[in-house]
């Protein structure tokens, strides 16, 4: 529900379906043990303390590459591994499967009283939203209903 783009939908899929991950947090911050953000990870491996990120074109320019080898730096500082995948890197998903699985292979899996992250996932409210889009579905089926007349 949290993605912000197709591309990144579809890494999901690879790290879940091909990798066999465990459901993975989607843009999930990510935060020392002071409260500092270090980052908003595009997905997050919660039990192995992985951080896989999407990186499209826009990922490309000095300033956005800056940003990102500064987040990975806070990321790793706290123990995570961090793994990147681009656009074209997808259109070769046996290799993206690889290294996505030798990064979890290199992860630390700490127990959460031993991390010195902690993970902040943004709840899933696509249930709630659904529900509240019935309801009104059926409110305004209601009002399309004809009315009795009153006598």
């Amino acid at each position: 529900e949290q993605v912000r783009s197709g591309p990144e939908s579809g890494l999901r899929l690879v790290c879940e379906v091909d990798a066999g991950f465990p459901r993975l947090e989607v843009n999930c911050p990510v935060r020392d043990l002071t409260g500092r953000l270090l980052g908003i990870a595009d997905l997050l491996d919660v039990d192995a303390g992985l951080v896989v990120e999407f990186d499209g074109a826009e990922h490309r320019g000095i300033t956005r590459h800056n940003a990102d080898l500064k987040k990975d730096e806070a990321l790793r500082q706290v123990r995570m591994e961090v793994t990147r995948v681009s656009g074209t890197d997808l259109l070769n998903r046996r290799m993206v499967v690889q290294r996505l699985l030798h990064a979890r292979a290199r992860a630390r899996f700490e127990p959460p009283q031993a991390r010195l992250w902690v993970a902040e996932p943004v709840p899933d409210s696509a249930e709630q939203e659904l529900q509240e889009r019935e309801a009104l579905i059926d409110s305004y089926e209601r009002l399309r209903e004809p009315q009795p007349r009153s006598a």
